[in-house]
């Protein structure tokens, strides 16, 4: 049994086999021989999405082709090395089919794991330690995948995670969806930003991996007669909003009831000076925007927030203490004078 026979390698301080490479699956046919072997591979957890026991990424495949496979449903669910093809009998000049017989020619069948097959462990070498491990937490209802295909959180499910090679790019895209809660009435849960690994409220984001690494993505529930107002902030600076919900910096995306007046306020850092409002919003001053949902399921509201760094053509600043953002108590700054002037940002 595919249970049995992963749980010997692992005793052993192995994994059944995981192949990558058609240099792999030779290899690996070979030390077989005629027999029908588990693999150490399954879409147990998601159907149709096939997984190594190691979390290294799928790069390579040997689907028998005829008949097609995977083939077998939720009802194979585990992988093996063999393939059900015809047998022939020669008979003279005569070529008679004597029907289908299984035999290990290297390619792959899905088959119920309760079956009774041989099976070939691995060892690893020092490569183990070039495989990282990329979490994916969500908080509220959303889905999470990620190129290449290891990463696939679903709806319900709060915490996903794949291994990854040393150096591997990885994207993740965030994506809501809409839920109905009784006929002609839904709910849209929508993406509102990430955190830990990845910053921002673009829903696709790219993790190079270097080291085990934590990605967190936030979603909310949207029921209709809101509006989703969403903030893009470039530069030092942080944008708040009256009422509150919105702190960016942390909390660039907020939730309003319809007809609901919102209030933006640009704060700079403090070498910076706020340069203007993009989007639904222009100008300088505080941005008020009215919550509407005239396409609900789909477009947000967007305002850009620009800040820019104040230079001082004579001065360079090298550190600035005090306390942060105290009006009428002393800061102090150290600078040293520059032989040319500085280019503006």
């Amino acid at each position: 049994m595919w249970n049995d026979a992963k749980a010997y390698c692992e005793s052993k301080g192995g994994h059944l086999a995981t192949i990558t490479s058609q240099k792999e699956n030779d290899l690996v046919q070979h030390v077989a021989r005629q027999n029908l072997i588990w693999l150490g591979g399954t879409d147990e957890g998601h159907e149709g999405l096939w997984t190594w026991v190691t979390e290294e990424p799928w790069s390579f495949q040997a689907w028998e082709i005829d008949p097609m496979e995977p083939n077998g449903g939720t009802n194979e669910n585990h992988l093996m090395m063999g393939d059900y093809s015809p047998c022939w009998r020669v008979v003279g000049d005569i070529a008679i089919n004597m029907g289908y017989q299984w035999n290990n020619s290297g390619q792959w069948n899905d088959a119920n794991g309760n079956t009774e097959l041989a099976f070939v462990c691995e060892w690893e070498g020092s490569e183990t330690s070039s495989l990282y491990s990329l979490a994916v937490n969500k908080t509220g209802s959303g889905i999470v995948t990620s190129n290449p295909a290891r990463i696939n959180c679903e709806k319900t499910s709060q915490t996903c995670s794949a291994k990854f090679p040393l150096g591997a790019t990885v994207t993740l895209n965030a994506s809501g969806y809409l839920q109905p809660i009784w006929v002609g009435r839904f709910i849209n849960y929508v993406f509102i930003g990430w955190n830990g690994a990845c910053s921002g409220i673009e829903p696709s984001c790219t993790v190079t991996m270097d080291t085990a690494k934590t990605v967190t993505a936030n979603f909310k529930s949207q029921p209709e007669n809101t509006d989703l107002l969403v903030v893009y902030k470039s530069g030092d600076g942080s944008v708040t909003s009256d009422p509150a919900g919105i702190h960016c910096g942390t909390d660039c995306a907020e939730i309003y009831n319809n007809g609901t007046t919102v209030t933006l306020t640009a704060m700079p850092g403090m070498l910076s000076t706020f340069s203007g409002w993009g989007g639904v919003c222009t100008g300088i001053g505080n941005c008020k925007v009215v919550a509407t949902d005239i396409d609900w399921l789909t477009t947000p509201q967007v305002v850009n927030a620009t800040f820019r760094q104040v230079v001082f053509p004579d001065l360079v600043i090298t550190s600035v203490t005090g306390p942060s953002g105290a009006f009428g108590l002393p800061i102090a700054i150290t600078t040293r004078p520059v032989a040319t002037k500085a280019a503006d940002p």
